[in-house]
């Protein structure tokens, strides 16, 4: 669950209930003023639950009313691991509008290639040397120039926020390598289930049984379903095509032309003719506007 931050509350209370009144509540969970989000777990399949949310007040004042969800679960018969993940990552799907409402300059942050070279970043040298200045305007703030009088403060809060978005870039580089390595696996695995049955409507159609010859061409078309010729060759066709002319297991040619007068960036043109027919097309590789 999320929700919008309140100002000025002691905390907020959340309870579980088996009716929308909530009073035959199961949990009733005490959170910090500072989350504006809190994940459930250990709920039963294919059972609805009410969750009530209530803003505390500070002593003294009244609280507000509770706000109430209903909540139906899964059922059962879902495969456990994929209604996990599901649920997982609708978990992730309310962080990350949690964390876009946190940083609102996320939104409007769209940096070009030209423009992250530009920007000093916070590489580990450089990240390095940023925290030595913190370090040493403690003990001498006397050099902080005029126009930065709040600079100290400025740059220790610079700081946290970058140790931690340091540290959440590499557990998304983490988990997007592991989830890329179980869509391949998963992939494969489900690529030769598919594969077995194709093989069977194949042989069926071979032996001329009812319906397996119309099955058969409707699945061929995807199984040997190919870019079009016109089309432009993406960069891994063409880096397995020039593999193929090393190895003389393809004949033709790989032609990159460069339309630029500069030697890296530019526009490339790639033209493919080992297809039998030339493929070829624009690549924007990186362009500049001085």
């Amino acid at each position: 669950m999320s929700w919008n931050a309140v100002p000025g509350v002691s905390g907020y209370t959340l309870k579980i209930a088996d009716t929308q009144d909530l009073s035959t509540y199961s949990h009733s969970i005490a959170i910090p003023a500072d989350m504006i989000g809190t994940v459930i777990g250990g709920l039963e399949p294919g059972t609805t639950y009410w969750i009530g949310l209530r803003a505390n007040a500070p002593v003294g004042d009244t609280h507000s009313n509770y706000v109430v969800a209903k909540v139906v679960t899964p059922d059962a018969s879902t495969p456990g691991t994929v209604s996990d993940l599901q649920n997982w990552l609708n978990g992730m799907q309310m962080m990350n509008r949690d964390f876009s409402a946190l940083m609102p300059e996320i939104g409007n942050t769209v940096l070009t290639p030209a423009d992250r070279r530009r920007l000093l970043g916070s590489g580990v040298r450089r990240y390095g040397f940023i925290d030595k200045v913190s370090d040493s305007s403690v003990s001498f703030p006397q050099f902080w120039p005029s126009f930065a009088d709040d600079g100290q403060e400025r740059l220790k809060t610079l700081l946290r926020e970058i140790e931690v978005l340091r540290n959440l870039m590499l557990f998304f580089e983490s988990g997007t390598r592991t989830m890329q390595d179980l869509l391949l696996i998963k992939g494969d695995e489900a690529f030769r289930l598919a594969g077995t049955y194709y093989a069977t409507v194949r042989e069926a159609a071979r032996r001329q049984v009812p319906d397996a010859a119309a099955l058969f061409r409707l699945l061929n078309l995807f199984w040997r379903r190919r870019r079009g010729t016109s089309a432009e060759p993406t960069i891994p066709e063409v880096e397995r095509d020039v593999r193929a002319l090393l190895r003389g297991t393809k004949d033709g040619e790989v032609v990159v032309r460069n339309e630029s007068n500069r030697v890296v960036k530019g526009e490339k043109i790639i033209i493919d003719e080992t297809q039998g027919t030339p493929r070829g097309g624009t690549k924007i590789i990186e362009t500049e506007t001085d």
